[in-house]
């Protein structure tokens, strides 16, 4: 049955209850959507490999990084930040540039949705291209997934450990 009543304080003009209830539920549908589109890159939770992670791209400098993840946790320095309490990461820079971005928990995945937790078999099947190694040090495997950034060489550098992934560092070689 249509309203055709105004309420000015608890309704929408001319709608039943049933459609102000349906237009509430679609403008904050909306406004959600419009919410996320204007947070920064942190909220994609996205390794690119070979290039960026949570927004923060190799070769940036560290005021950028800054402005993407915020103020560093304590114990950083100008040759590391460490975001691992809030984001499970960390940057790594030479010459005041992101050489390397770890990941070391957190939702923070790749287009294939490997992250931190991951089986090496779907490491394996997600990226075939990937060549594992045992690690030189520890009871682990490095499977380098090779790429190419801003004219360099880069790795994606996915570490496992009892064929979990532990680790991932998307780097310049």
């Amino acid at each position: 049955m249509l309203r055709t009543d105004l309420r000015v304080a608890g309704g929408v003009i001319g709608l039943s209850p049933r459609a102000q209830r349906r237009l509430i539920a679609a403008v904050a549908g909306a406004s959600a959507v419009t919410l996320l589109a204007t947070i920064p890159a942190m909220a994609e939770a996205r390794i690119v490999p070979g290039k960026t992670v949570a927004g923060v791209s190799l070769g940036d400098g560290a005021a950028k990084v800054k402005r993407v993840l915020g103020e560093p946790e304590r114990g950083s320095n100008v040759l590391n930040y460490r975001y691992v309490k809030r984001h499970g990461l960390g940057v790594y820079f030479i010459g005041g540039k992101a050489f390397e971005i770890t990941v070391l928990r957190g939702a923070q995945a790749t287009p294939n949705g490997i992250k931190v937790g991951s089986t090496a078999r779907a490491l394996s099947k997600a990226y075939p291209a990937a060549r594992c190694r045992a690690a030189v040090a520890g009871n682990k495997t490095e499977c380098r997934l090779p790429a190419r950034f801003r004219k360099k060489a880069t790795e994606t550098l996915f570490t496992v450990k009892n064929s979990k992934v532990v680790s991932i560092a998307v780097r310049f070689v």
